[in-house]
């Protein structure tokens, strides 16, 4: 890294509108700093120096940078260097005088600067290197150049100029005599047109491609795979390419050429006699190539039919249909069939209920004091028993231990404490504020009952939900937070929650204890700003408590919190 200036490009820039152009080299004066542009705009090229003020202004806090009044293009070139004044001594001391160190200082960086700058080249009077090392002349001369002896020294104009011209000499030649071969050669050529070959012309391999010219042992192999026209014999299959062999005549031998005309024949002889070249057999027959107009027909009336009765023969045809009972039995069909089975031993004796039969039941009846009247009529559904017409009724009394604790029997008893009367009870009065409440405060007695009732306060909640960092403050050991809840209360119960990631599952309480609180020794503590606020401050560290039991001191650093607030 260059120690006297540093380059940059228009792109660079950064702050507002892209004029700030930082360094970080020292320097003794401002009239000491260099602010040189190359702007692209500009063909040539070449760096010129800027005026301090007029162009920009130099800023030394926090950071020091050029600030430019308008900003450079994003291509334009841009370097900030120093210049030490190296012909203005900054320092000059007298007999006599009292040395100080910022005197003594002076002096010294401003050698050490000058010899930097020396080092670097970035003075007025040397050549200025970039930022990547090498030597920049910003376009000006390097004159009184000797010609170059080794191939790495620099090259003079009249050097390279020399050795273009000798070249271009020498290609010019060698040019003319590509040229007078070019000529000798064309004589030997063949015309394109109009011109005769005066010997014979040798071709080095057979065609492979159908525009390449054919050698003689190449016509000469390809006639031998000809058939001849009579009397020749094939040799392997031929292939005729989706092409027709016409005018065959009708075969006689069976490995004869076929015809079209003799094959159609054949086939409709074959349909109509069966016989020909023999009767088709099933093999032969395409699956569902027989259709139902193909079949013969039956004796069966094409139609529906209901519950039918049919006939099939062998081969699964139906030679025989007709419409038949519906099978289903009619209610008297059922009535009938079922007389005929009823009796004893028959197992459905339709006579009996329950197994019983109409001589075992009682033809009269006695309710109370009405007798019965006839099968259809019986004594009024409303009316006194007597318990005399009761059989065991005071046995049955006796033995029933809910009737018993009654010992009204049949009338109702008179209450008395919490509730009271017979027949409407009524609770007793133990509570003066009788309404609705809201977040209520009640009293209840022994017996369950509530005796006083108000409204309290509401009770409300706040949750921050797991973040790591609240505002621009990330949760770190020692971190301070402001929590805004809005609940307008100082009376309040806070609670924190730690966990390594934003979920409830496997969180912490962490301890927490108020500012106020004297020999506190809380993980968080908590100081009230005011009814919608506080700051919660974290320590170095919280308990992590283990599975086993045991706690160590766990960091906040890269943890979630959850604050909740009720107040």
């Amino acid at each position: 890294m260059a120690n006297t200036f540093v380059d940059y490009t228009g792109a660079d820039g950064t702050g507002t509108d892209n004029k700030d152009f930082a360094f970080s080299f020292p320097y003794l004066d401002d009239s000491h700093i260099v602010v040189q542009v190359d702007q692209a705009s500009v063909p040539g090229g070449a760096f010129v120096t800027k005026t301090l003020t007029t162009d920009y202004t130099i800023v030394t806090s926090p950071s020091k940078l050029i600030r430019f009044v308008s900003a450079p293009a994003s291509a334009d070139r841009i370097r900030i260097k120093r210049d030490s004044a190296s012909n203005t001594a900054l320092v000059d001391f007298e007999n006599g005088s009292v040395l100080t160190e910022v005197e003594l200082d002076r002096a010294y960086l401003h050698n050490l600067y000058l010899n930097e700058e020396i080092e670097e080249g970035s003075g007025k009077n040397v050549m200025t290197k970039n930022s990547a090392g090498n030597f920049e002349a910003d376009l000006a001369k390097i004159v009184d150049l000797a010609d170059p002896t080794l191939a790495q020294d620099a090259a003079t104009k009249n050097y390279v100029d020399t050795e273009v011209t000798t070249e271009r000499i020498a290609r010019i030649a060698d040019v003319d005599a590509e040229e007078t071969a070019r000529i000798a050669g064309d004589a030997l050529k063949v015309a394109k047109a109009g011109d005769t070959m005066t010997g014979p012309l040798v071709l080095n391999a057979d065609p492979s491609s159908a525009l390449h010219s054919a050698t003689k042992q190449y016509v000469d192999a390809g006639d031998a795979d000809q058939v001849n026209k009579t009397g020749d014999s094939m040799t392997g299959a031929l292939a005729m390419g989706d092409n027709k062999i016409t005018g065959l005549a009708t075969p006689t031998s069976t490995a004869d050429a076929t015809n079209k005309s003799y094959v159609d024949a054949q086939i409709a002889t074959t349909l109509a006699t069966g016989v020909a070249g023999g009767p088709i057999g099933t093999a032969n027959i395409a699956d569902d190539a027989v259709n139902a107009d193909k079949l013969a027909h039956t004796a069966v009336t094409p139609g529906s039919y209901t519950n039918a009765d049919i006939t099939v023969d062998q081969q699964g045809r139906i030679t025989a249909a007709a419409t038949g009972s519906s099978g289903a039995p009619t209610a008297n069909e059922i009535l009938n069939s079922l007389k005929t089975v009823d009796g004893t031993g028959s197992e459905l004796d339709a006579d009996l209920l329950d197994g019983l039969e109409a001589t075992d039941f009682a033809t009269t009846v006695s309710l109370g004091t009405a007798a019965y009247v006839s099968l259809g009529t019986f004594a009024p559904a409303s009316h006194t028993h007597a318990a005399v017409n009761i059989f065991g009724f005071d046995t049955e009394v006796a033995n029933n231990s809910t009737v018993v604790a009654n010992t009204a029997k049949v009338t109702n008893a008179t209450h008395t404490g919490d509730v009271t009367g017979d027949t409407i009870l009524t609770l007793a009065a133990v509570n003066s504020n009788i309404g609705s409440f809201t977040n209520a405060d009640i009293t209840v007695n022994a017996k369950g009952l509530i005796t006083a009732a108000a409204s309290g306060s509401a009770v409300s909640k706040y949750t921050t939900g797991w973040n790591n960092s609240y505002g621009a403050v990330t949760v770190a050991n020692g971190s301070t937070h402001t929590i805004t809840h809005n609940l307008g209360s100082t009376d309040l119960t806070v609670a924190v929650y730690v966990n390594s990631s934003a979920s409830d599952t496997g969180a912490q309480l962490v301890p927490v204890a108020s500012a106020s609180s004297a020999g506190h020794t809380g993980y968080a503590i908590t100081d009230l700003i005011n009814g919608n606020s506080f700051t919660l401050q974290l320590a170095n560290g919280y308990p992590d408590l283990a599975t086993s039991g045991l706690a160590s001191t766990a960091n906040y650093t890269s943890q979630f919190l959850k604050v909740v607030v009720i107040g």
